[in-house]
């Protein structure tokens, strides 16, 4: 099981680590995090909802996780930007970026999660194709796991995936071909690009892949 650690004494917030010993977390674990990581996303910002604050949540888990040594502020349509040119955060996880332009979104989270048998922690980001009010910030979520071809995650609003209903911040269980139904769909998102926040420990435990023939955009920034 992953251990829950806090970042410091003084924040009540929660670091889920893989870096010492890794061990390879199962599905039970990443639901169990992705539903940890909620609560505790709550209790750090105050917040009831982060419906309409999908960045909110996003960087607030980044940071709660370790993969953010601070906290990152912006809107969904930031998100895919504030990493794409990064090659470590701040929290050393190596960063590989997926612009939409390369490929489809499809074929990009079957790329990733060919990486291993196990892949966490993959930014999703998109802008709306509506600018009307209320759908100009654009959308972000985080894929905490990808296992066995199916992806873990949960967002900033209910929906219904995989004909299957999800309330806020519920871990949500679906296939890669559902995932892209529902936030592929020509009204309503316009893919930015994917970031993987490799953790290059666990990949290195599972004897995977490091992705590293998809170019990091500048290899010389680091330090979210």
């Amino acid at each position: 099981m992953f251990k829950y650690l806090c970042i410091c004494s003084l924040l009540p917030a929660v670091r889920i680590s893989t870096d010492a010993a890794v061990e390879i977390p199962t599905a039970s674990d990443i639901v169990d995090q992705i539903e940890f990581t909620y609560s505790w996303a709550k209790r750090y910002t105050g917040y009831t909802t982060f419906k309409n604050y999908c960045a909110h949540y996003v960087n607030t888990q980044l940071l709660l996780l370790g993969i953010n040594t601070r906290y990152v502020g912006g809107n969904g349509n930031d998100e895919y930007d504030n990493y794409k040119d990064l090659s470590y955060t701040g929290g050393g996880r190596k960063v590989h970026n997926y612009p939409a332009t390369n490929s489809t979104f499809k074929k990009t989270l079957e790329k990733i999660a060919s990486m291993g048998d196990v892949v966490t922690d993959v930014l999703v980001g998109f802008q709306w194709t509506s600018t009307t009010a209320g759908k100009k910030y654009g959308h972000s979520f985080l894929i905490h796991g990808i296992i066995d071809g199916y992806v873990y995650f949960s967002d900033s609003f209910n929906l219904t995936i995989g004909g299957k209903y999800y309330k806020e911040g519920q871990a949500i269980k679906c296939t890669i071909d559902e995932l892209v139904a529902y936030y592929g769909r020509a009204d309503a998102y316009t893919l930015e690009g994917l970031i993987w926040f490799e953790n290059e420990a666990l990949t290195a435990a599972i004897g995977g892949s490091s992705g590293d023939d998809v170019p990091i955009v500048n290899d010389e920034k680091s330090g979210i």
